[in-house]
């Protein structure tokens, strides 16, 4: 995408960026694709393997697993991408080596946190097994080597590894789990990332040198100059995360099945339309063609409406009468899924370009503000869980926030 010199500030077509995007769009989305139909595979046999209670066990180390790895992942994939170019080679190693050390200090605060709640008995699993599961599948997280292949605009790289991960994790599952090692199914999803990441370092490692010495005041100020990235990536996963969390500690292992299963759903659409502000970052860093912008909202729109048509299909496939019983429940889980991939389209890429990553981000924030005040609102005037008001009221600040982005976007 480039100016056209005699017409100032007039797009023209430039081939090559757009074949690079859509050929990076369509390996990320083949890898995700692999990715989350296999968690939707793996929820199916669960559910025919686990009994309802055992599901919600499983279902609640999940869930801790998902808030953990938004703190691991922290805003770094996008951060590399919209910093490179300010650094010169070996300052950007550097950057690089300071992120990982960031990664390792979110897991080991949180391994804290985690032992803490677990020890105090706050947090009840039916076995060690599966706490120590979750510790594991944290660590693994910490080498997601995505970035890397995103940055470079080779993601086709992955897919044969990722395929025959997410076949071994098929396999353990298939053959292995009864309620008695549910925690397998926590094993097998960190032996697939442990597969994938190796892979992915055997290119990383000899692109970048990790001997450089970093000290804590460097990894602090990665954190720090990348959280504003990491608040917008928050808002568009924290309201499904803080309600879980809430789950965890107070909600019936029924509620956490069903949560659980709405939660994965929303994950699997979300690692889809997270695509987005990153490749279209990374192949049109100046100017965003209107073309590619409706070509990418009709697409999210088919996409909604395509699950939301099969989706009492697919909840019978799993023959279970508490899922069915939600089906409300799940469809508005897929609304909001489409609310929170327009804000992705329309904040970074386009708002972020207009006005800046900054006036995104304090957009978030108060977004963020809203969420936990009305979450706290619900705690303190109702006694009882109810998931379909949850879903509503997480649906309705989605909205909120789509409409401030098309407001400050037409200004």
């Amino acid at each position: 995408m480039k100016h056209n010199k005699n017409v100032p500030g007039k797009l023209i077509f430039n081939p090559k960026s757009d074949y690079k995007f859509y050929k990076n769009l369509i390996s990320r989305f083949l890898s995700l694709a692999i990715n989350q139909i296999s968690a939707i595979l793996l929820i199916f046999l669960m559910t025919v393997r686990l009994e309802i209670q055992e599901f919600g066990h499983v279902a609640s180390a999940l869930i801790l697993y998902q808030i953990i790895y938004i703190f691991i992942e922290w805003g770094f994939p996008i951060y590399v991408i919209k910093f490179e170019k300010f650094l010169s080679k070996g300052k950007f190693n550097k950057q690089i080596v300071t992120m990982h050390y960031a990664k390792i200090f979110f897991f080991i605060f949180a391994t804290i946190i985690l032992s803490l709640l677990y020890f105090k008995n706050l947090i009840l699993f039916e076995n060690n097994n599966l706490f120590i599961s979750l510790i594991f599948l944290n660590l693994t997280s910490i080498l997601n080597p995505l970035w890397f292949f995103q940055y470079h605009n080779n993601t086709q790289k992955l897919l044969w590894p990722i395929f025959f991960s997410k076949l071994l994790q098929f396999f353990i599952i298939y053959n292995f789990l009864h309620n008695e090692n549910s925690y397998l199914v926590l094993v097998s999803q960190a032996l697939s990332f442990l597969i994938v990441s190796m892979w992915g370092y055997f290119f990383i490692i000899k692109k970048y040198n990790f001997l450089i010495k970093v000290n804590f005041n460097e990894v602090i100020n990665t954190i720090s100059l990348s959280k504003g990235i990491f608040i917008n990536n928050l808002n568009q996963n924290f309201s499904y995360s803080l309600w879980g969390g809430y789950l965890v500690f107070f909600g019936s292992y029924i509620q956490l099945a069903i949560f659980n299963l709405g939660d994965t759903l929303l994950r699997a659409g979300n690692s889809f339309s997270t695509i987005l502000p990153e490749v279209l970052i990374t192949n049109f860093k100046h100017n965003l063609r209107k073309k590619t912008v409706i070509t990418v909202i009709l697409f999210l729109f088919l996409i909604s409406f395509f699950f939301i048509f099969y989706l009492e299909n697919f909840l019978l496939l799993l023959s279970k009468i508490e899922f069915i019983n939600n089906l409300v429940f799940f469809q508005i889980t897929i609304f909001s899924w489409l609310l929170i991939s327009l804000t992705k389209l329309f904040g970074y890429p386009l708002l972020g370009q207009k006005k800046g990553f900054n006036f995104v981000n304090k957009i978030s924030y108060n977004i963020i503000l809203l969420h936990v005040i009305v979450s706290f609102s619900y705690f303190i005037l109702f006694d009882q869980i109810n998931l379909l008001a949850i879903a509503i009221i997480c649906l309705s600040i989605h909205f909120i926030h789509l409409t401030f982005l098309l407001f400050y976007l037409k200004k």
